[in-house]
């Protein structure tokens, strides 16, 4: 199941929850790390349970739009058991234009001070990068990594214009803000 209706995503808004002992058992009979991802993991109220008892058999992470982070209970709950390393917890979140409390999960995750392992902004128009650039500067050592994923028209057929990954190098380069030191890693 989704909550959010990204106009670029190919999972229908609706579907169906896999039951949680399956989602356990998938765990304990494939090695890990597992990532739980959806639909949206956190509209389920057993997810810290899910959590858990994958944790008992692997490193566990969790992706979410990030909706169901508002509630600090919750997330302070669905923390307590995935994979932390280097003080970074092991949740990570997208941004999607769709959903309008990205800067709120930011805020509740600071005053729960969770530092996300990820952040993963879904763009369908180089007009998003500013967003991702703000956010950078504005979050240094809260964030792990920051990811750019480019909804393309393997999302949508019908997209007329598509973004592809050379599209955000040359956008970052043309700010002047890209290097690619040596290992290959962007700064």
């Amino acid at each position: 199941r989704c909550n959010l209706e990204c106009r670029y995503c190919y999972f229908a808004k609706g579907g169906h929850d896999v039951p949680a002992a399956e989602i356990v058992n998938e765990c304990r009979v494939n090695r890990g790390p597992y990532i739980l991802t959806g639909g949206e993991p956190t509209l389920r109220q057993d997810l810290p349970d899910i959590i858990r008892q994958c944790s008992e058999v692997g490193s566990t992470y969790f992706l979410t739009n990030g909706t169901g982070l508002l509630d600090r209970d919750y997330l302070k709950v669905c923390n307590e058991h995935v994979f932390k390393y280097n003080g970074f917890s092991g949740i990570g979140f997208s941004y999607h234009s769709e959903f309008d409390g990205f800067d709120d999960v930011i805020e509740t995750m600071k005053a729960c001070e969770i530092k996300p392992h990820t952040v993963f902004f879904v763009i369908d128009s180089l007009d998003h990068l500013e967003k991702v650039k703000a956010f950078a500067g504005a979050n240094k050592g809260l964030v792990d990594v920051i990811r750019i994923k480019c909804a393309s028209n393997i999302w949508n057929e019908g997209k007329a214009s598509k973004i592809y990954g050379s599209d955000v190098f040359n956008w970052f380069k043309s700010q002047g803000d890209c290097r690619i030191p040596p290992g290959g890693k962007s700064v």
